[in-house]
């Protein structure tokens, strides 16, 4: 296990800024995940960690020492690939034999560490096939075996799941944080799906690109929850969560805002615009305690265990979701759509930044 560190991180490539004045703590043994669109730097970061990446700015320290001019070989890495890299001419137990093999580890220990490295991950009964007779979510557990035979200071999985059909995401996620809690390493994840970034991380990091972001690529490093309920800026509110946040933009008055109509009291002091926020699930059908609209029912979609309702209203497209089926709003129909107040989110429409609604009376 390792403390992972990223201080005053640049990554350019010629004129084109990547990553721009990361700063980040990643704690022992903590699984941490780095989530956000194409281009926003997360598999570049990664790659820097395990030193295949060359920095503009900044240092790297992997365990307090500063590796950030040390060989990939000299860090005490994994790295996990979204393509497994495995050598289709070797059997799994050669595979996961290679990196020792090439240390010149007694042939004793190598066989007694693969046989357990397979026992862990259930490859025990695949150990003399070669690769092209498994199936994806088996050489994804060759590539982890191999990285784990290693013991390494930190794991790192470059989107190691992206390739598997759902079934095998579900389950091999799964296997992740049960092997994550019994080897008690440090691991560090890539990848763009918020259910795998919400569901396997202790931390996230929601990264965002500079093209977007601005000053720096780290919009928010907190845990699920946190990011969840408190995002802390407009572009995580609209990033994490499936749908998304529904957002508008409302204005201000002198003691607060004003939304669909009712002035919303507020005691900090607001900017001129606002960018409200709720998620689907916190929209109440009919009236509650806070704003309501009117609303038409554009369409639903049937997702088994719940509603997703799409409206058109005053403010634009809400999307809410329902649960109870047989309350399940009709296409075409009209509604009344309360907004809780304490469901409420708020930003400054110019920053983008959350004010926080424990502000409000």
């Amino acid at each position: 296990m390792a403390t992972v560190s990223l201080r005053d991180i640049d990554i350019s490539y010629g004129a084109t800024t990547v990553v721009k004045s990361l700063n980040m703590e990643i704690a022992e043994g903590e699984f941490t995940v780095l989530v956000g669109p194409s281009g926003c730097g997360k598999s570049t970061i990664l790659r820097l960690i395990a030193g295949l990446e060359a920095r503009s700015a900044g240092e790297v320290f992997i365990d307090g020492a500063n590796v950030s001019d040390a060989d990939p070989a000299a860090r005490n890495v994994a790295m996990v690939f979204q393509n497994y890299a495995l050598y289709p001419n070797m059997t799994v137990a050669e595979n996961i034999a290679f990196g020792m093999k090439i240390r010149k580890t007694d042939p004793a220990k190598i066989d007694s560490a693969v046989r357990e490295v397979a026992r862990m991950v259930g490859l025990t009964d695949h150990l003399a096939k070669r690769p092209g007779k498994l199936s994806g979510g088996q050489r994804q557990r060759v590539a982890l075996a191999r990285a784990i035979v290693r013991h390494p200071k930190v794991f790192l999985f470059d989107e190691p799941l992206s390739n598997l059909d759902a079934e095998f995401r579900a389950s091999i996620r799964l296997e992740l944080r049960q092997l994550h809690k019994s080897l008690g390493s440090t691991m560090i994840y890539v990848t763009h799906d918020q259910v795998e970034a919400m569901t396997m991380g202790d931390r996230i990091a929601v990264l965002a690109p500079i093209a977007v972001a601005g000053s720096h690529n780290l919009m928010q490093f907190d845990t699920p929850d946190t990011i969840y309920r408190k995002p802390a800026n407009l572009f995580v509110a609209r990033f994490i969560g499936s749908p998304k946040m529904n957002t508008f933009e409302v204005d201000t008055t002198a003691g607060g805002l004003k939304v669909a109509g009712r002035e919303v009291p507020f005691a900090a002091a607001l900017p001129p615009r606002v960018v409200v926020g709720i998620r689907p699930e916190h929209i109440e059908v009919g009236e509650a305690a806070g704003p309501s609209l009117s609303a038409k029912v554009r369409v639903t979609e049937n997702l088994g265990h719940e509603y997703l309702v799409f409206t058109d209203t005053a403010l634009g497209p809400i999307t809410l979701r329902v649960s109870d089926r047989h309350d399940c709003p009709r296409d075409g129909q009209d509604l009344t759509l309360g907004l809780p107040l304490a469901r409420l989110h708020v930003f400054d429409a110019a920053t983008g930044e959350r004010i926080e609604p424990d502000s409000a009376r």
